[in-house]
């Protein structure tokens, strides 16, 4: 296990280096290369945070999110290079139906698990599958017939 997290980690290392050098050449306009460089370190940042588990994934991303904005509207006022995105401009990308669809769902699921269901629709799944010799092979995508 611990040689797995070891190349999980190792592996985020290396792209995350990768990208770096691909992002060296992608700087679109030289007024604005500061924010896009402090973008992608806060980018980095969080990102580092999140695959080394040495923060809770919520907590990193609004952390990013909070740094952002601190950049763009602090930093903006000394020098406009600063600018990365601004609150509105950010609220124009958000999809409102889909954040409603998934808080919907979030609502309703939480609602159903309370009733058992699911606990009853696997031990149903188990059962169907135990009379028809059918299992679930570890390490496959799908289900093997051993009959």
């Amino acid at each position: 296990m611990q040689f797995r997290k070891m190349g999980l980690t190792l592996a985020g290392i290396i792209l995350l280096v990768a990208g770096v050098f691909w992002l060296r050449d992608q700087v679109p306009d030289p007024a604005r290369a500061a924010s896009f460089i402090i973008s992608i370190l806060i980018f980095l940042i969080v990102f580092t945070f999140i695959s080394l588990r040495w923060m809770h994934e919520t907590a990193a991303a609004l952390l990013g999110a909070v740094a952002v904005f601190l950049v763009h509207y602090i930093g903006g006022k000394f020098s406009p290079s600063l600018r990365i995105i601004g609150f509105e401009e950010a609220m124009a990308f958000v999809d409102w139906n889909v954040i409603f669809l998934i808080l919907g769902m979030m609502i309703f699921i939480a609602m159903v698990s309370e009733t058992g269901i699911f606990g009853w629709l696997a031990f149903r799944a188990f059962r169907i599958g135990e009379r028809s010799h059918v299992q679930a092979c570890p390490g496959t995508s799908g289900w093997v017939n051993h009959s």
